[in-house]
């Protein structure tokens, strides 16, 4: 009985290299078996100065990395990259600046993640905001990174990606909303109300402070913290694991299947921390009480 289960998964795996070369050798056919034709075509660098003043900032990019970046210029403007079959389209109305990276490969043009053709640094698609410029923000991507760097004060950011990863410094007087399939999200020295961080199986590491709730939720993937802090904490995992610590002590609650647990005594409570999870560990501790 083994050897037969033995037997099908070998031809089941050849089978399967089989269709993968297959699919190549149609791709590289279809484009005369020029590696440059499957390859992106010739990048176009370009600028764009924003007119009027900016109160909303839409992104969607593919796969180019998203940089919203602070400048000590008193001009708000972008760097991107035009490619004839993955360019920008880019509309300012009424205060609200979208910019949206259209995808016109062909399916074989797909294939380039075969021959391991990074995405270069300089093909990124860069934002810079002076002082005195703040957008609400909200950015997706499909395989693209997100970062939103310190010293920008945004009203509010909702930033998701499928693959790609999340990073946020900033200060945002309102709500935080992060989200991945796979990508991990870092969210620094971030000062907000209301934040929240999920991810299925990327990792979350945070010192961020939040008014009053921090919701960070994953399913396979870790929680780290490093003085974060909030008045309602939600930590909330199937199989990851918990770690780090919180600024201030809290009212703990914790659950879990089969996973161990090591939390502070409440103490003195500042706030609430409820902890979940079902195979993975939690060990939580408190800065000040480290001092």
């Amino acid at each position: 009985m083994k050897r037969m289960a033995s037997k099908i998964l070998i031809g089941a795996s050849f089978l399967l290299i089989g269709a993968g070369a297959a699919l190549t050798v149609t791709a590289l056919s279809m484009a005369d078996f020029r590696l440059d034709t499957v390859r992106e075509s010739k990048t176009e660098h370009l600028n764009y100065s924003v007119e009027g003043d900016l109160r909303s900032l839409k992104i969607q990019t593919v796969s180019d990395n998203a940089e919203i970046i602070f400048t000590e210029s008193s001009e708000c403007y972008l760097e991107y990259c035009n490619r004839s079959n993955l360019a920008y389209s880019i509309t300012e109305k009424d205060g609200v600046l979208t910019i949206e990276q259209q995808d016109n490969k062909k399916w074989y043009e797909h294939l380039t993640m075969f021959f391991d053709w990074g995405q270069s640094d300089d093909e990124a698609l860069r934002i810079y905001l002076p002082e005195g410029t703040a957008p609400d923000v909200t950015a997706e991507t499909v395989s693209g990174d997100i970062s939103v760097s310190e010293k920008l004060f945004l009203p509010s950011a909702d930033l998701s990606t499928v693959s790609g990863n999340i990073s946020l410094s900033a200060r945002v007087r309102g709500n935080v909303h992060t989200h991945t399939v796979s990508g991990n999200i870092t969210l620094g020295e971030c000062r907000c109300n209301a934040l929240s961080a999920q991810t299925t199986s990327g990792s979350i590491k945070a010192s961020a402070i939040a008014e009053t709730t921090l919701l960070f939720k994953t399913i396979s993937g870790d929680i780290r913290l490093d003085s974060a802090d909030a008045s309602d904490i939600t930590l909330d995992t199937v199989s990851g694991d918990i770690s780090g610590s919180l600024r201030s002590n809290k009212s703990f609650t914790s659950t879990t299947v089969s996973g161990s647990i090591n939390v502070p005594q409440s103490g003195d409570p500042s706030g609430s921390c409820r902890i979940s999870t079902i195979s993975g560990d939690a060990r939580i501790t408190v800065a000040e009480q480290k001092r």
